[in-house]
């Protein structure tokens, strides 16, 4: 079984998995062999490149003026399709080869995968670069899934823009945070995800989060998998 946790930064990703790794391990009665696999794309092959686009775009501006800069860079620079399909095809297949091994490996040692973002952030990621509208981005979103495993829940923390904004020091803006809120709550309600929450308190997120991932594994024991949620 595969359940994927997203949401945009300063939605409280990271610590509402690990709280929730914590209570698996304090609950006898749930199965065991979970494990966890980190999906957001880190350059690999395509390091050196991306390392030099960012540094030649942000030229000698540093921090969150840095980012704004580098934004509006990268819209320019995209306004050229053959750069924007070239830097697109280039970045799904660094980001689909190492998410594959990553995949892979975490199958080989556990039963059962929650994964820390999928491939549909990673195509977020680019519709900002490219200027997608949120139609667009749900096409490719849904033409990409062959590429990757089915999962049979996707919840998505979802927090409103001023929260995640304030959660986070590093975050460019907050037009910035409106935009990415903006996608992630289109791809849900067309691909049938499941929203915690975000806004609340982290025991009251930590507490919805485990009852969705409960019911998840209960329905998966069951003989009608359509009552899943399931990407597409």
């Amino acid at each position: 079984m595969k359940i994927v946790i997203t949401g945009i930064d300063g939605s409280g990703k990271s610590s509402q998995i690990n709280e929730l790794f914590r209570l698996l391990r304090a609950r006898v009665n749930t199965r065991a062999g979970w494990g966890l696999v980190w999906l957001r794309w880190a350059p690999f092959f395509l390091k050196p490149v991306h390392a030099l686009l960012h540094n030649h775009f942000r030229k000698r501006s540093d921090g969150l003026a840095g980012e704004v800069q580098l934004q509006s860079r990268k819209e320019r620079l995209f306004a050229c399709n053959f750069l924007k399909y070239a830097y697109f095809a280039l970045g799904f297949i660094d980001y689909l080869s190492i998410a594959r091994l990553k995949i892979l490996a975490g199958l080989l040692k556990n039963g059962n995968l929650i994964f820390d973002r999928y491939y549909f952030d990673f195509v977020i990621d680019q519709s900002i670069n490219f200027n997608w509208d949120n139609e667009t981005t749900l096409k490719v979103v849904k033409y990409l899934r062959y590429c990757f495993p089915k999962v049979q829940q996707v919840i998505l923390l979802d927090v409103e823009p001023e929260t995640a904004f304030g959660r986070k020091a590093d975050i460019p803006d907050l037009e910035y945070v409106k935009k990415r809120t903006a996608k992630y709550r289109y791809l849900s309600e067309n691909l049938r995800w499941t929203k915690v929450n975000g806004n609340q308190t982290f025991e009251e997120v930590a507490v919805a989060l485990m009852a969705v991932f409960q019911n998840t594994i209960k329905g998966d024991d069951g003989e009608d998998e359509e009552t899943g949620n399931y990407i597409g």
